[in-house]
């Protein structure tokens, strides 16, 4: 049985998740903060604006943690990154294997170079018994198969590191919810072990910019909208990506800037468009807080949730009492960015109800499960 956040409303929900948006210990201002959005702005005048604390209490920050909590599943221990990482790119084990996922890492502790990942690789392969190297994630990371008991050699200028291993999600989502996004997504890996069904971009389809490019990304999540799936999961990687292109964080940052800023135009317009044109329910959030060279970390991300049209003249207002009230010259940053966050309401889910969601269009539905449609009703 398929968890369904909102009992009392039968509309589809479409996510859209811009990982790496939000910004961690950069000491001022951030890309979400002063990036110019306005569509994204339109959205959290007119609907609701909370905070979502993508990693459950106890549990180690990592993307498959906050790829649960996106999906609505509850956790109470760790995923094993080995399932996740062979689910995401769509690779099989033969019986009696297990994945390990093996960290490759530089003698201060960062991500070795992608020669020094090569020679960790061919070492792997040659030296250990009973087990290979299936494949490679995240640039640095080594995915092995074959035992779980692995004894890992000593390379000189290396260091590597064996991830622990840890348990599957519930399998409580079904065809009707899709997750899209790219190869290797942990989003992609937690969703199929889930139970949801995953449409993966090739890294060809996503770009350099990992957005998409952005029409990918719209026309598959509308076609299955309009196909029945009652929650889709569009994830973009271009804020995330934009935290590689650059040594220096300043560059870094303005690379964010401008990823986020591409986002609005090409992906949070036309969605919010069409999800109204087809009834759906719409909202944009992150998945992990995130320091300005990408490495995740604990905190909390907004979600950002389009309002209905009654909603309108009452933003109208709010945004005109704004006006009157700021200080002559000045503009009151979003309620979407990182230091309002602590005060917006706590949500469970992104569709969830909070205590006291910011905003007009406030909903208020309980957490609860209940029993898809069958994709022919709501075709119909």
């Amino acid at each position: 049985m398929p968890l369904r956040i909102d009992a009392t409303s039968c509309r589809p929900e479409l996510l859209l998740v811009l990982a790496g948006a939000v910004s961690a210990g950069t000491g001022g201002a951030t890309p979400l903060e002063h990036a110019t959005l306005p569509h994204l702005r339109s959205l959290a005048a007119t609907g609701t604006v909370g905070a979502l604390d993508p990693v459950a209490p106890g549990l180690p920050v990592t993307r498959a943690a906050a790829a649960a909590a996106l999906l609505g599943l509850r956790l109470d221990a760790p995923l094993d990154p080995g399932a996740v990482a062979m689910e995401s790119l769509g690779k099989l084990l033969a019986d009696g294997e297990h994945c390990t996922v093996v960290e490759v890492l530089d003698v201060t502790g960062a991500s070795a170079p992608v020669l020094e990942v090569q020679r960790a690789a061919a070492a792997l392969q040659s030296q250990l018994r009973f087990s290979r190297v299936v494949g490679q994630l995240g640039g640095h990371r080594l995915l092995v198969a074959g035992s779980t008991d692995l004894q890992l050699p000593r390379l000189e200028g290396l260091m590597l590191r064996q991830l622990p291993q840890g348990g599957r999600p519930p399998r409580t989502l079904d065809h009707t919810t899709v997750v899209i996004a790219g190869a290797g997504s942990a989003l992609l890996g937690v969703g199929g072990l889930a139970g949801a069904r995953t449409v993966a971009l090739a890294r060809a389809e996503l770009g350099a910019r990992g957005e998409g490019p952005a029409e990918n990304l719209r026309s598959i999540a509308l076609a299955e909208l309009s196909a029945g799936a009652q929650t889709v999961i569009v994830e973009s990687l271009a804020a995330q990506s934009a935290r590689a292109v650059a040594a220096a964080d300043r560059a870094r940052l303005a690379a964010v800037r401008t990823a986020l800023e591409r986002s609005d135009r090409t992906l949070i317009a036309p969605l919010a468009a069409a999800a109204g044109w087809l009834g759906a329910r719409f909202a944009v959030t992150s998945d992990l807080p995130r320091r300005t060279g990408g490495a995740p970390v604990a905190g909390l991300v907004p979600v950002v949730r389009a309002g209905d049209r009654g909603a309108q003249a009452a933003a109208a207002n709010t945004r005109a009492r704004v006006r009157l009230l700021a200080p002559l010259g000045t503009t009151p940053p979003p309620a979407y960015c990182e230091r309002a966050l602590p005060s917006l309401s706590r949500l469970a889910h992104p569709f969830a109800a909070g205590d006291s969601a910011r905003g007009p269009g406030r909903d208020e539905a309980p957490i609860t499960a209940r029993r898809a449609r069958p994709a022919a009703m709501l075709a119909g």
